[in-house]
């Protein structure tokens, strides 16, 4: 039985208008059980960065409560004239929502303009680094859809993209990589690799 659940998207945020597991191997379902945040809730840390002034920087703060872990805000500033933002999130690490946001920022900025930076992380409660992270959206269904189900079973993800599948049965590990990659593939990336397995 397989079970594929597309995690992810670039959000686009106007001028403020409104990857992954890094283990060398495959963690077990109680190692992944240990290293996983719960799949609920964030906190957003908003950085002080020269242009931003405090009323922006409780405005981001508030936008992105609302979004889930793990995700970046990237802004292009020119004194204190924003001249790009966006976001990302649902990814499965900070440096890969980090990666994100700046692509999409730099790709969106206006010509001329500075390089976009990072202004904001959103991340789970209590999160520290660890050896093994998940999407919020992932995390959720390992919880759901993984944890307790027999072996043999697998979890892959796509690092880059935030994309995600689970297997189960024979040939779990391939099957979730397979999975895992028509997803990211239309998003052009094509490094699904088994993160959990038993």
């Amino acid at each position: 039985m397989r079970l594929h659940i597309s995690a992810t998207a670039a959000l686009a945020v106007g001028v403020l208008a409104s990857g992954g597991a890094t283990a060398q191997g495959i963690s077990t379902e109680a190692e992944a059980r240990a290293a996983l945040f719960p799949a609920k809730g964030v906190r957003v840390v908003v950085f002080n960065l020269p242009g931003l002034s405090d009323t922006v920087k409780a405005a981001i703060g508030e936008q992105f409560r609302g979004q889930k872990y793990y995700g970046a805000f990237a802004v292009s500033l020119t004194g204190s004239k924003i001249a790009g933002a966006q976001a990302s999130a649902n990814h499965h690490s900070i440096g890969a929502a980090e990666q994100a946001a700046l692509a999409a920022c730099n790709a969106s900025r206006t010509a001329g303009a500075a390089e976009c930076r990072i202004a904001a992380h959103i991340l789970p409660p209590g999160y520290e680094a660890r050896a093994l992270t998940l999407s919020a959206d992932a995390t959720a269904g390992f919880n759901n859809s993984y944890v307790g189900a027999g072996s043999p079973k697998a979890l892959a993800i796509s690092p880059s993209t935030g994309e995600w599948s689970i297997a189960k049965g024979q040939g779990a590990g391939a099957a979730a990589t397979t999975s895992c990659s028509g997803a990211a593939r239309s998003q052009g990336a094509s490094d699904c690799r088994v993160v959990v397995g038993d």
